[in-house]
């Protein structure tokens, strides 16, 4: 996990994952290891803001550009 600011998280509806967006990166953390399960880069502008669908299959994510 780098420095930057953590700008937006969101828990998942079982309460396992944790997601969280530093600006271009969004990573996943299980929270029963607390390690990183996925972690996306390079997402085009900044990821204001994250939502999980019911299913816990889809993760939103918000951007400003």
């Amino acid at each position: 996990m780098s420095e930057k600011p953590i700008l937006a998280l969101a828990l998942s509806p079982d309460e396992k994952l944790l997601a969280f967006s530093q600006f271009s990166t969004v990573g996943i953390v299980d929270l029963e290891t607390r390690k990183i399960r996925y972690l996306l880069t390079q997402v085009k502008g900044r990821i204001l803001s994250l939502a999980w669908d019911p299913r816990q299959e889809l993760i939103v994510l918000g951007t400003a550009t």
